[in-house]
């Protein structure tokens, strides 16, 4: 995971990922499947994991990609980085 400008951000960062396209499919239903395992131990309460489900869903739906030649970039806009 690295800080990332892609297309159309007029120089704002967001983090993106690199890697192979088939992998982004295994990286949503991974984060999807530690978010539902949490249970009430770990004081998750359904509320806060149907709102997480939700923002990866979010994030799902507004990934962008670029081809970085033997690779590929995918990267979240929506999460731009700001400096403090």
């Amino acid at each position: 995971m690295f800080v990332y400008s892609g297309r159309c951000m007029y120089g704002k960062e967001c983090f993106g990922l690199v890697g192979d396209l088939t992998n982004i499919p295994k990286f949503f239903i991974m984060l999807t499947e530690s978010v539902l395992a949490q249970d009430n131990d770990n004081n998750v309460s359904q509320y806060c994991q149907i709102s997480f489900l939700e923002q990866i869903f979010y994030l799902f739906e507004n990934m962008q990609t670029d081809s970085m030649g033997m690779s590929e970039i995918i990267y979240f806009p929506n999460l731009v980085i700001e400096e403090h």
